[in-house]
């Protein structure tokens, strides 16, 4: 057992004031940090020192002594698995390792990157924390899946999109019975951005910390050095995919995102970005949504067959998606078989110098799906353990996903989306379902869930290159059988109320008691 024998005045109270004789007392909280190179087992001195005078020539004194034996709640290693020296755009990763012989109660790992004030921009952005399970021992596996699934916080502190604080708060961890021992490592990546005072060579640090249960017990910094090229570009790249389809009533529909990115080659921020997508002249956007990050300025219009983004800077810290849906005619024939239908992203953008020749990143394509196919959500409702809306006393209702609410007492397992309250009707059980038969005949979602309205639910596919489909009668949203006796196929009405059944492989159906709603596979 080692003594730390370094006595320093770190708290100096005066009274200027006489005090007058008699019993009086002094109370007050004194706390104290340990250095790192405090060992475990060491005894921590505290002294105090009263000094009292009636007189200059007159001074008594009285000296208290505790010693305090250090027992941290962990030890605490830092190991960088990374270089030092990064490039713009490089992966920093630090690991935080708490090895302890008792539970850890009350645990907070953090992660902080100063940010450049005279420029009001992040150098390190906290990009990934996470608890390392291969390197996590002496605990539970039902512990370790909690562990698994923990991603910790990201926060800014100039309030913008770069993150430079990354906070990673463990619930309680309980050391196994059969252990002696809890070891819990934890991981954060930084990456390094470009901003405008940017030099090579420069060094910035990355800050880690642990607290328990509020108390900041270990603290120690990294610095990265900056491996930045003379001359700094940016380098964007654009991808484009669909997100969904969905065919009705005469109409078609296709979901598109735009992703503009930095790429790896990238060392320096974009400059007045222009994302143009070129869409075939039978194609129209409907709507559309964007990411628009604090401090920037971001628009979006469609001209005839072409879509354009305008955005004044674009960092690292800061992907453009643009998601549009898109109504297609396919009423030309040519149109409705063609093999491929295409549409095309560029981007176009400068550097921080304002060269004359603009930049451009690889063009992307995509050819649009337009099958009758429906990606509308076919419920809404997450589980059935939630508080009923028409009874306060009963927990047996359903969770409603945002932008959804609970169908109360007439459905009271369900919810609906709020502006259309009528999926609230009391369905037969097969109408939430999706059907298909024989692999070449499906029903989709949206039309099932469209009430009363009399477009098509159910469709056979009699070709898929090029696709060709037939549509079954609008009277059934879902088939729920064939009956391998009579071959009736029975099925639910398209507004989700009655059982039908057809006996003409689909051309006519007509209504039936529940009772008969029976079907011999």
């Amino acid at each position: 057992m080692s003594i730390i024998d370094d006595v320093q005045p770190v708290f100096i109270l005066n009274f200027t004031l006489g005090i007058k004789s008699g019993m009086w007392s002094l109370t007050g909280k004194h706390r104290m940090t340990i250095k790192d190179d405090v060992s475990p087992g060491s005894l921590v001195r505290c002294v105090m020192t009263f000094l009292s005078s009636s007189s200059p020539y007159n001074v008594t004194s009285r000296t208290l002594t505790s010693n305090y034996q250090v027992v941290p709640h962990a030890e605490v290693t830092v190991e960088n698995r990374s270089a030092l020296t990064q490039p713009i755009m490089g992966i920093f990763s630090t690991y935080v390792t708490l090895n302890s012989g008792r539970d850890l109660i009350g645990s907070t790992v953090e992660c902080f990157t100063p940010p450049e004030m005279s420029s009001k921009e992040v150098r390190l952005t906290v990009q990934l924390i996470s608890v390392i399970i291969n390197s996590t021992f002496g605990v539970t596996s039902n512990t370790l899946e909690m562990l698994d699934s923990l991603t910790g916080s990201k926060i800014s502190s100039l309030s913008s999109y770069q993150n430079n604080i990354g906070i990673l708060e463990l619930p309680p961890v309980p050391m196994s019975n059969n252990s002696n021992q809890l070891v819990l490592t934890s991981m954060f990546s930084v990456r390094v951005e470009d901003y405008s005072q940017l030099q090579n060579g420069d060094h910035w640090p990355i800050s880690m910390g642990v607290s328990f249960n509020d108390n900041v017990m270990w603290v120690s910094e990294v610095d990265v050095t900056i491996d930045a090229p003379e001359i700094r570009l940016p380098s964007l790249a654009v991808s484009i995919q669909q997100l969904g389809q969905c065919a009705y009533d005469s109409s078609t529909t296709a979901t598109v995102q735009v992703v503009v990115y930095h790429s790896s080659l990238s060392t320096a921020t974009a400059y007045n970005v222009t994302v143009n997508v070129y869409l075939p002249d039978y194609m129209l956007m409907k709507t559309q949504t964007y990411t628009e990050p604090r401090e920037n300025s971001i628009t979006v219009a469609q001209s005839k067959t072409v879509v354009t983004a305008e955005i004044t800077r674009l960092t690292f810290s800061d992907p453009f998606v643009l998601k549009m849906t898109l109504n297609l005619d396919l009423s030309a024939l040519e149109v409705l078989e063609a093999s491929n239908r295409i549409i095309t992203a560029e981007t176009i953008y400068n550097d921080r110098w304002n060269n004359v020749t603009d930049l451009m990143a690889n063009t992307a394509y995509l050819s649009v799906q337009a099958n009758k196919i429906c990606s509308k959500p076919v419920t809404w409702t997450n589980s059935s353990t939630c508080q009923c809306s028409h009874n306060s006393t009963l927990y047996n209702c359903g969770c409603c996903l945002r932008g959804a609410c609970p169908c109360g007492e007439i459905r009271p397992s369900a919810c609906s989306p709020c502006d259309e309250m009528w999926h609230c009707v009391p369905y037969k059980k097969e109408f939430e379902k999706v059907s298909f038969l024989s692999n070449n005949t499906l029903c989709d979602a949206f039309n099932r869930r469209r009430g009363g309205a009399s477009g098509v639910s159910c469709h056979t596919i009699l070709s898929t290159n090029p696709l060709r489909y037939l549509e079954i009668s609008p009277r059934v949203s879902v088939i729920t059988g064939s009956d391998i006796i009579t071959g009736n196929l029975l099925g639910v009405a398209n507004n989700g109320l009655a059982y039908v059944i057809s006996q003409d492989l689909g051309v006519t159906w007509s209504s039936i008691l529940d009772q008969d709603a029976t079907v011999r596979f």
